[in-house]
């Protein structure tokens, strides 16, 4: 099918799918102007999106190739570019940090392409997906709070880089 007009294509679904996407991008310009806290906010609104939207396809019997797809690229943008962008607004500038975010985003994308390929296989993930990103504002408030040398944060775009492309069987909640 071919989709040459998309607003006759776009369901409910999709909408929330794009409400996400925006509250993505302000998580990003909110994380550029460093504030820090409302790019946390945006991101935990916009993981919510990413929650629903499926349920609501499968609720509204609205399930689409275009609906999957669509999700799968406001999935690297949510998951993937804004904690580097966040991480980045947050001090992680050295050339390490930007070797380990490119290395993050690498990961996450083949990470995804796999996803779209295979799927979900006796009811698991394979590798780590790339949703358990959405903790890291979390541990970057946390070891604000304790103290912490930032640095330490880079741990948690680096394992997770390998986790996300290894075999490991993660179950679907």
């Amino acid at each position: 099918m071919v989709y040459r007009d998309l607003r006759g294509h776009l369901a409910i679904p999709d909408m929330i799918t794009l409400a996400g996407l925006a509250f993505s991008i302000l998580a990003i310009f909110s994380a550029l102007k460093m504030d820090l806290v409302a790019a946390t906010i945006f991101i935990f609104i916009s993981a919510l999106c990413d929650y629903f939207d499926g349920r609501v396809a499968r609720a509204m019997k609205r399930e689409s190739r275009f609906g999957v797809e669509l999700d799968n690229l406001a999935d690297v943008v949510l998951y993937l570019i804004v904690p580097i962008i966040f991480g980045y607004s947050a001090g992680l500038t050295n050339n390490l940090a930007i070797g380990v975010f490119t290395l993050f985003i690498m990961c996450g994308i083949a990470r995804l392409a796999r996803f779209a390929i295979c799927g979900t296989k006796d009811g698991c993930y394979e590798g780590m997906p790339v949703s358990y990103t959405i903790i890291i504002p979390l541990i970057y408030f946390a070891l604000l709070e304790l103290s912490i040398n930032l640095d330490w944060l880079l741990i948690f775009y680096f394992i997770p880089s390998f986790l996300m492309i290894s075999s490991i069987k993660v179950k679907k909640p």
